[in-house]
Parts: C-alpha cells; sequence; structure tokens
C-alpha cells in the first residue's frame, strides 16, 4: 500500500542521519531500496533532496521539493500495480498518457459538472520530476532502470506570448486605487515594481531592505541571493509603511516580515482587488505582477540583461518573452524607413487627396465596370 502522507521535511538530526549514509554506499542503497518497495512517497522525496543537493552543492528550496514530492505522489498514484524498481519498458509512457488523459478534478458550473485536465506546462514539471526520482534511486545503487529516458515532454500548443499577460499601467493603477490598506499597496508594488514572485513577497523581512541605499535583497530557489533596485515610489511606500508596521507585526505576529500575511492570503486579497477594480484576474493572477514589471523594465530599456537582472533571471531565452510581447518598438522603427529616393516620394497630402478623388469616382460604377477597371489595374 502507498505511503502517501503529506511530505514532512527532515530535522537536522535526521537530516545528518541522512547524509552519513551518503558515505556508505551499502546503507543508502537498502534505504533506497527500502523506500521503493514501500512506496514510501515521504522517504522518496527525502532521497531527491539530498540527491540534488549533493549534485548541486548548494541547499535546494522548499517550493523545488515539494514540486517533486508532488510528481513522486502521482507516479505512485498512476502505478498502482507497477514495481518502481522494475517498471518495465512502456511504464513512463504510461504515466504520461495518465496525466494527460485522467483529470486531476470536477467543478460545478451552470449546473454541470466539468472536468479538469491538467496543462501542458504542469505534466512536462511533473514528468522533470519523476526523471529526477529515478536518477536520485539510479544514484543510490537501488535499480538501473531508466523508464524515463526515451519520454521527450509535451509540445504545448500555446504560444508563450499568450501564456504571459502582464497588467497594463492602466490596470496596475485601477487596482491600486481600490487598495486600501498599506498592506496591499506595498504587497502589489514590490511584485509591480520590484518584480518579486508571491513567496518572495511573504516572505521578505525588514532586514532585507536597505531604504538607504534604495534596495532590497531576494533570496530566492537554493538559497541565490540578489539585489534589486526600488523605483522612488516603491521606497517612499515603505519608509510610510515602516512606520506603521509594529501594529501590523504586534496583530499578526510576523515580526520579521514586512506583511502580516503569508502567500495564500496575499492572493486572496490581490484577486479580491482585481474584482473591485473591474480588472481580469484569470489566467493572469498574481505573477502577472511581475510580468509587468518585466515589460515595462524592456519598454523603457529595449534591453534583455537588463529585464534578466531586474527579474533575477538566469538565462535570456526567459526574458526574451518580454521581447515577444513588444510590438510598440518595431511597429515605431518601421515608420522612419524610407529608402526611396525623395523625387519618387508622394507627398502624403497628396497621396489621401488622390485616393478620396479617386474613391469617389468609384462609388458612380457598377459592379460589372468596377471588375473590368480591377482586371485593368492588375494587369498594368
Amino acid at each position: 500500500m502507498d505511503n502517501l502522507e503529506v511530505y514532512q521535511p527532515l530535522t537536522d538530526e535526521e537530516l545528518n542521519e541522512y547524509l552519513r549514509l551518503t558515505s556508505d554506499d551499502g546503507k543508502l542503497k537498502v534505504r533506497a531500496t527500502r523506500a521503493a518497495h514501500e512506496r514510501n512517497a515521504n522517504e522518496l522525496t527525502i532521497l531527491v533532496k539530498i540527491f540534488l543537493e549533493r549534485s548541486r552543492s548548494r541547499e535546494v528550496s522548499d517550493l523545488t521539493i515539494k514540486a517533486y514530492d508532488q510528481a513522486i505522489r502521482l507516479l505512485l498514484t498512476a502505478w498502482k500495480e507497477i514495481n518502481l524498481l522494475k517498471p518495465g519498458d512502456h511504464a513512463g509512457e504510461l504515466f504520461r498518457y495518465w496525466l494527460r488523459k485522467v483529470p486531476y478534478g470536477v467543478k460545478r458550473q451552470n449546473g454541470k459538472d466539468i472536468k479538469l485536465y491538467r496543462s501542458v506546462a504542469t505534466i512536462n514539471k511533473i514528468l522533470a520530476g519523476a526523471k529526477t526520482l529515478y536518477k536520485a534511486l539510479r544514484w543510490a545503487g537501488a535499480t538501473d532502470a531508466d523508464p524515463f529516458k526515451d519520454i521527450t515532454q509535451l509540445e504545448d500548443p500555446i504560444p508563450r506570448t499568450e501564456k504571459v499577460k502582464p497588467y497594463t499601467v492602466d490596470e496596475l493603477r485601477s487596482i491600486l486605487e481600490c487598495a486600501s490598506d498599506p498592506c496591499d499597496v506595498v504587497m502589489i508594488l514590490l511584485a509591480s515594481h520590484a518584480g518579486l514572485r508571491i513567496h518572495e513577497v511573504a516572505k521578505l523581512e525588514w532586514a532585507d531592505v536597505d531604504l538607504a541605499a534604495s534596495k532590497l535583497t531576494v533570496k530566492g530557489k537554493g538559497g541565490y541571493e540578489a539585489s534589486v533596485h526600488l523605483s522612488p515610489e516603491l521606497r517612499s511606500v515603505l519608509m510610510n509603511f515602516r512606520s506603521q508596521s509594529d501594529s501590523y507585526t504586534r496583530r499578526k505576529a510576523r515580526a520579521l516580515k514586512i506583511l502580516p500575511f503569508g502567500a495564500y492570503r496575499a492572493r486572496e486579497r490581490f484577486e479580491g482587488l482585481c474584482a473591485l477594480a473591474g480588472v481580469t484576474y484569470k489566467g493572469r493572477a498574481f505573477h502577472a505582477l511581475r510580468h509587468t514589471a518585466g515589460t515595462r523594465m524592456y519598454e523603457k530599456t529595449l534591453d534583455l540583461k537588463a529585464v534578466m537582472k531586474h527579474l533575477r533571471q538566469k538565462h535570456p531565452t526567459t526574458a526574451s518573452i518580454y521581447a515577444m510581447i513588444h510590438d510598440d518598438t518595431t511597429r515605431t522603427v518601421v515608420q522612419d524607413w524610407q529608402d526611396l529616393p525623395s523625387e519618387t516620394k508622394e507627398p502624403e497630402e497628396a497621396s489621401s487627396k488622390r485616393v478620396d478623388t479617386l474613391y469617389e469616382q468609384l462609388k458612380d460604377l457598377d459592379p460589372a465596370q468596377r471588375r473590368k477597371l480591377a482586371a485593368l489595374l492588375k494587369e498594368s
């Protein structure tokens, strides 16, 4: 029977014990093999965590581990009758098919039950998690199986530009007008100006903010830290909010944090503000505020490196999406492309007058005459 209890992180003592196992190949193999035989999701997740931290030489974030944990639990659910250590040649293909065809839930809409299916992006993330599990099992010596070796990721039919839907400046201002609580204003500007993700906003502490230098330090995945410059508006809001923060932190008992609520509550509050402002939330959510920051940075600089630095992105391909959705630049640039000799150019006013005259003449022609004229113009 599968052990699918909620993932419980190791205590420091348990972690040190597990790390000691990695120096003894025999004991590590025994523990990994037992976890696979018992289908213990928690133990398998811990194995993946240790494997990743050893191979990357740095700590793996809790969010990353939770994503791997979810993938492992889904794999155990889909492979009810499959031996994890000897899954067979087509087991990986079966799991991918299961993720595509089996709904993850049902919602009630207009009196009907609507089945909910996973997006291509979600399926690809889960497959990546399953692949990593088998890398960890092979690393531990528990198996030689590689059921996902030839399993490719699904091609997403939705272009990346359709997925990134930043809030426009007008929408952002409408939302801020509805934000009467200073907490909400801080929350929104941290995301839309500084480009923080929702969990980064929720975890940000006053110790991470240097108002004198007008910057803050973001602690990202795997212990990664980076500085982000504050806009004058965000700096001013933070300064004012800090003087008020004592009452909030006492009430919510989050003394070290800037905001008195976590990520879940932040998401709820922002969705409510969108509803008040009449701004579409669905398909964009809180994360689109970060896209707003990226889009505005690219519009101002036309420099992907500036976008990467501000949003703390490591790969140009991630930042390039903001160039793809920014078409105003190309529209403006082509207006200046005038390469014909000056004598061949027709003054704009004269050209417009000639078109108006031709239009008036064509109105007097019957359909047959219009077709005949069109044929003559085509031949010429």
